[in-house]
């Protein structure tokens, strides 16, 4: 070849080089924009199932924290009645409440069908945020703590309500038994289980503080949860 073809034959080889390699950088662009725009569309998901799985919760913990506060005042009047002089018939219907809800224990369920999704997954990447991640992460972590507190707190507190079923008449005065123990005399019955009322009280005492603590994890959660939805649709 003559000179002149060499080197017009070379400038076109560079040509065509540099725009296979402008092509494959333009089509790489696209690929990461697609797979942004996907990563966004389902971020956008997940942020949408988790407020509604936190607007759930809110609703539930607003629900448990009323009945926990109903019952410290039913376990509050129980201990007063057993060493007042009100009425007969009221210390009896005190003593039926307490009985009935007084000594329960308060559980807690969360909505996790979307966390359990996002761990289970690896999509938790999708949050680039890192704060975002650990508000997350931290929120979850206490349902988790509430729920380990809860069965402690139970297993702690079940057989001293056994004792309590085995040496007094309190299943009498429970809605749930009292058809099945059958008290012939409500008011007798009252007075000799109020002649055991320092074991009562120390009793009431326990659940009162079980439910105390549980009133603060309440509030801890659901202050939690107004701040991740706060994060979460900013």
């Amino acid at each position: 070849m003559s000179e002149n073809k060499t080197s017009r034959y070379f400038k076109y080889a560079i040509g065509e080089i540099i725009l296979v390699v402008i092509g494959i950088l333009i089509a790489l662009q696209i690929n990461n924009w697609n797979e942004t725009r996907k990563e966004n569309n389902l971020k956008d998901v997940y942020i949408s199932r988790l407020v509604n799985d936190l607007k759930k919760d809110l609703n539930t913990v607003k629900a448990k924290k009323e009945r926990t506060k109903n019952i410290q005042a039913l376990i509050s009047g129980f201990i007063v009645s057993l060493d007042s002089e009100m009425p007969v018939e009221e210390r009896i219907t005190i003593a039926e409440n307490y009985f009935t809800e007084g000594w329960s224990t308060v559980s807690l369920s969360s909505q996790k069908n979307t966390y359990v999704d996002l761990s289970q997954t690896g999509n938790m990447k999708v949050f680039k945020n890192t704060d975002l991640r650990e508000q997350i992460l931290s929120y979850y972590a206490l349902i988790d703590n509430y729920t380990n507190a809860y069965e402690i707190n139970k297993d702690w507190v079940v057989p001293l309500d056994a004792t309590i079923s085995q040496e007094t008449d309190a299943l009498g005065f429970s809605s749930q038994t009292k058809n099945l123990y059958n008290l012939k005399n409500k008011r007798d019955a009252i007075i000799k289980l109020e002649e055991q009322q320092e074991l009562l009280k120390r009793h009431a005492s326990v659940h009162f503080w079980i439910n105390d603590v549980t009133i603060d994890k309440l509030k801890t959660i659901q202050e939690t949860a107004k701040n991740l939805i706060i994060a979460l649709e900013n």
